[in-house]
């Protein structure tokens, strides 16, 4: 009897075992979601406000040189300024991570084709940390704003973002 009893045990020891390696994985999956999720809403709000701070650097220069240039960027100043916006956002133009589009005039949304409106897309891939049980493939963001250069000198720039 005695021995059937021990045989009992070891036999609950291996479901015990099997249950806290399935339950391991659900474990897992909700600090996946916790931490991945938290970090994929926060980088989501960083790539918005690059795109924010971009598109107003960019619309600065188009207000600026607004006399001279009739709101187009023949000479590439106002791009250049909302690159460099981007880039000290955390975001370069380097294609790998990152990729910033500058559009003058914007080729998408309201202001299609208007002059003095430029359009900062910004596309991060934000890599996987415990979300790689899931998969190995980064998370697509993107932020995009639309902004204004005036062409009166009493009507500063100003910003749409979507």
């Amino acid at each position: 009897m005695r021995a059937g009893h021990q045989f009992g045990r070891l036999r609950r020891r291996g479901k015990v075992i099997v249950l806290f390696a399935l339950s391991l994985i659900g474990v897992i999956g909700a600090v996946a979601i916790a931490a991945d999720g938290g970090m994929l809403l926060d980088n989501r709000r960083r790539v918005q406000t690059a795109a924010d701070v971009a598109a107003m650097a960019a619309a600065g220069d188009l207000f600026l040189n607004y006399q001279k240039n009739s709101g187009a960027d023949p000479s590439s100043t106002a791009a250049d300024k909302a690159y460099a916006a981007a880039e000290a956002e955390g975001f370069p133009k380097n294609g790998t991570d990152s990729t910033v589009t500058v559009n003058i005039p914007p080729k998408s949304g309201d202001h299609v084709g208007e002059s003095a409106y430029v359009e900062v897309i910004i596309d991060y891939k934000q890599p996987r940390y415990f979300s790689r049980i899931f998969g190995s493939t980064p998370l697509p963001l993107q932020g995009r704003a639309v902004a204004h250069g005036h062409g009166p000198v009493s009507r500063p720039a100003s910003l749409c973002s979507t």
